[in-house]
């Protein structure tokens, strides 16, 4: 039985990747706000995440790790790139940061920051702007195109306790929650 499973999602998997297209059935996704910290009754003390189909993340996580290995072997992303980067992250970013401060300071010179709050970036991306940069970066063909159809006609609800809403459009942003969101 799980032999047949796998070899199922194989094809699911190749069948969408060869057509460049994903099932309308995947584009749903229901948003959860899950609970960070502080008081409960504020909005901004939750973050919505995105339930996805799991057959989607897949999908996502096969074409993510070959994407990622393109981008790794040209260098398209930049060596000072910490977010979303395997082995980088907050702490590296930060013991870089206090490197170069330092290295600055000690030679008598000036150092000024400029810190942007991109915290909603995920939902202003607009679509065709991230289909130029992805073809600017190197995406193309069949690849391309299965982004640009999986940023298509996506739509999604909120679920809060067992009340579920009207399904709305998605004309922008990633997915919360998907696998390929952060690459975007």
């Amino acid at each position: 039985m799980i032999d047949h499973n796998v070899s199922l999602i194989t094809q699911i998997v190749n069948n969408s990747l060869n057509a460049s297209v994903i099932p309308k059935q995947l584009k749903f996704s229901v948003v959860r706000p899950i609970f960070k910290s502080g008081d409960a009754k504020r909005c901004n003390n939750y973050r919505p995440v995105a339930i996805l189909c799991s057959i989607d993340k897949i999908i996502e996580d096969f074409l993510s790790s070959h994407m990622h290995s393109f981008l790794e072997n040209f260098k398209v992303i930049h060596n000072r790139q910490y977010a979303y980067q395997h082995g980088k992250g907050s702490e590296t970013l930060l013991a870089d940061i206090a490197d170069l401060i330092n290295e600055k300071l000690n030679k008598g010179q000036h150092v000024l920051c400029l810190l942007l709050d991109l915290s909603k970036a995920f939902d202003t991306l607009d679509h065709q702007k991230i289909i130029r940069s992805l073809e600017h970066s190197g995406i193309r063909g069949k690849a391309l195109d299965w982004i640009a159809d999986y940023l298509r006609e996506r739509k999604m609800s909120v679920k809060i306790q067992n009340v579920l809403s009207d399904l709305k459009d998605l004309n922008s942003g990633v997915p919360q929650g998907s696998i390929l969101g952060p690459l975007l």
